[in-house]
């Protein structure tokens, strides 16, 4: 059996991005990197459409706000004065808002891309581990046939390992199932026909370098995820804004009058609010940055669990071959390798969610 030793995949997409592009190509394909493949995503994507429309309409209104306020040269009332410094302020930040928004899709989209692409990674890696179990079962089904030809297996031993390339098929089966389900999940993300040719291709090396993200110190990446979050920049915005409201209510009316409260009652609670949203933040990132830590210590620990349950099955086998070991012993070190391999795709597969989450927490968010 020829061994595949998982590890970090160096990843690339070959996909037709639609039918009619397909029948031109006829037998050419065309290789989608990963990051290529979220350009795609996102050229395609309606969200972003949408987002790109609201911001020129805030930019439209940011404008006819500015001007309208130019115009005003005598505000002796609140609302004319509101009208004058705090309505341009408003959609001035709505239209920044917007800028921020459409960012936060392409975050979204970018993520939910990534996401699929590794869930197809891990159902492509299970696939193998099962092909192998198959493969192996198959070589030990004629190795019992032919030493119960010679009176050196039980045909008890020769039954089971009948039994065991028939539980391994429909494992691959149920394997083979779950890649294609993952494939059009990537397809659907993608803005693909669930049609389109699509496959992944991969070529396995060592463990990734530890990310340079996580360099950084803690509080480094606090200080990161404060400056760029979405959340926290609204809570200023909505405090800067209730801020400005009620500095300028302070100077037309009385504290002991009704709209005067209802604004200082806004302000009050935009400054509470906005205190709450970093703190959510700071908790968010704290746990991403561990989490992420973790994982990847993770990893080192099953690539040496690996090594362990390789040459235990390698040993195995040679013990097999001599007589040393019943075919029970051989595929009994073949399931621990093969759970043990299922476990390091299962832990990769987290650990490269969890730097996703760990990406966006410090960006614009949100981290998922």
């Amino acid at each position: 059996m020829v061994k595949r030793i998982l590890a970090l995949a160096v990843v690339m997409l070959v996909v037709v991005p639609n039918l009619a592009l397909a029948s031109d190509l006829q037998d050419q394909m065309i290789n989608f990197t990963l990051e290529e493949t979220v350009n795609y995503a996102l050229e395609h994507s309606p969200e972003i459409m949408l987002a790109r429309i609201d911001k020129e309409k805030s930019s439209v209104l940011d404008k006819k706000a500015d001007s309208a306020a130019e115009k005003i040269l005598e505000y002796f009332t609140y609302d004319t004065a509101y009208l004058k410094y705090v309505k341009p302020l408003t959609t001035e930040i709505a239209y920044e808002s917007s800028k921020k928004n459409e960012i936060l899709k392409q975050n979204s989209i970018r993520y939910k891309v990534e996401k699929a692409f590794y869930d197809a990674i891990k159902a492509s890696e299970e696939v193998r581990v099962k092909e192998d179990a198959l493969e192996y079962m198959k070589e030990m089904q004629d190795t019992l046939k032919k030493k119960k030809e010679v009176g050196l297996a039980k045909n008890t031993d020769f039954t089971q390992a009948e039994i065991d390339v028939l539980e391994a098929e429909l494992q691959l089966k149920s394997a083979i199932n779950a890649k294609v389900y993952a494939l059009e999940i990537l397809k659907n993300v993608m803005g693909l026909f669930l049609e389109t040719p699509l496959a992944i291709e991969y070529s396995f090396s060592n463990l990734p370098p530890f990310p340079e993200i996580i360099d950084s110190t803690l509080d480094d990446a606090l200080e990161k995820a404060v400056q760029n979050r979405f959340e926290v920049f609204s809570a200023k915005s909505k405090l800067e804004i209730a801020r400005e409201s009620f500095e300028l209510i302070s100077c037309y009316l009385p504290s002991n009058t009704y709209d005067y409260r209802i604004i200082k009652s806004d302000y009050d609670s935009a400054l509470i609010e906005f205190d709450e949203a970093v703190a959510g933040i700071e908790l968010e990132v704290r746990y991403a940055y561990r989490k992420l830590d973790e994982l990847w210590k993770t990893l080192a620990l099953r690539k040496e669990a690996l090594k362990l349950a390789e040459d235990n099955l390698s040993i195995m086998n040679k013990r097999f071959e001599a007589g040393l070991a019943t075919s029970y012993d051989a595929v009994s070190a073949l399931r621990v390798l093969n759970e043990t391999r299922l476990r390091y795709i299962e832990d990769y597969h987290n650990y490269s969610i969890s730097r996703l989450r760990f990406e966006n927490a410090l960006s614009l968010g949100p981290a998922y």
